[in-house]
């Protein structure tokens, strides 16, 4: 409520490592995540419109628009797609943290460090 958004739905992964239920992957992202703007939803609910949010919907439509929906070879993403994709994530980052993003340059070796929980050791 405080960064006026609506969490709409959300997914958590979990998985039993050594007998201990985990979180397997990331939380609260536009890739498990919808967010709807609060300041927006009850004109647009009234309106029937579609609710303005912050999710990969974007990205899925955009496939189905051509498609695919999951199954063969997906088509090529252009790059303007990428980049619009990158801002809503960046921007999605800003709204929920209430912080600038910063960029982090990490090699492939550090990111699968991180991701294993080794950061410390692979710098």
């Amino acid at each position: 409520a405080d960064r006026e958004l609506i969490l709409v739905d959300t997914k958590y992964e979990m998985g039993i490592l050594d007998g201990e239920l985990v979180l397997a992957d990331e939380i609260h992202t536009p890739d498990s995540s919808r967010y709807w703007f609060a300041n927006r939803y009850q004109e647009r609910f009234a309106a029937g419109k579609r609710q303005h949010a912050l999710d990969k919907e974007h990205l899925r439509q955009w496939l189905m628009d051509r498609g695919y929906t999951g199954y063969g070879t997906p088509p090529s993403i252009p790059d303007d797609l990428r980049v619009e994709l990158g801002r809503r994530y960046v921007e999605t980052f800003t709204l929920l943290t209430g912080s600038r993003f910063q960029p982090e340059s990490a090699s492939a070796e550090q990111e699968s460090a991180a991701v294993r929980g080794e950061l410390d050791s692979a710098r």
